[in-house]
């Protein structure tokens, strides 16, 4: 079982050694099927966030465009497990002291919605529905 999750992230990296440690920490620390990022490149940051945006399982829907002041959007439609929320909502908290404040993750599910956005170097809910 699963859902539909579309996943709009809006962002600009600050340090990408950390966002790469944080990422590879929070795997770690975490309970994940040992094949769960085996077509990902969690050496990079680019990599480690199409990996958890799906964009490597699943990219037919991966979108990204380049934005103002270096900020990058990403879009990805993709069926993941019910349990991918919360892994997309704790991978994005783990991560904000990396990204730039004004960096945000719009999850929009099945049923229901939420947003996260950096301010002062931590991911603070700003929307739910």
């Amino acid at each position: 079982m699963g859902q539909i999750y579309s996943v709009y992230m809006n962002y600009k990296v600050k340090n990408e050694k950390l966002l790469v440690k944080l990422t590879n920490n929070y795997i770690k620390s975490e309970k994940f099927s040992k094949t769960c990022f085996d077509k990902g490149n969690l050496k990079t940051a680019n990599g480690c966030i199409r990996a958890f945006l799906c964009g490597d399982t699943q990219p037919d829907d991966f979108t990204e465009t380049p934005k103002e002041n270096y900020f990058k959007e990403l879009f990805n439609c993709f069926k993941a497990t019910y349990s991918w929320e919360e892994v997309l909502w704790c991978w994005f908290t783990k991560i904000s002291p990396a990204l730039e404040d004004g960096s945000d993750l719009d999850v929009d599910m099945d049923e229901g919605f939420w947003r996260l956005k950096v301010i002062d170097g931590v991911a603070k809910e700003v929307d739910r529905d």
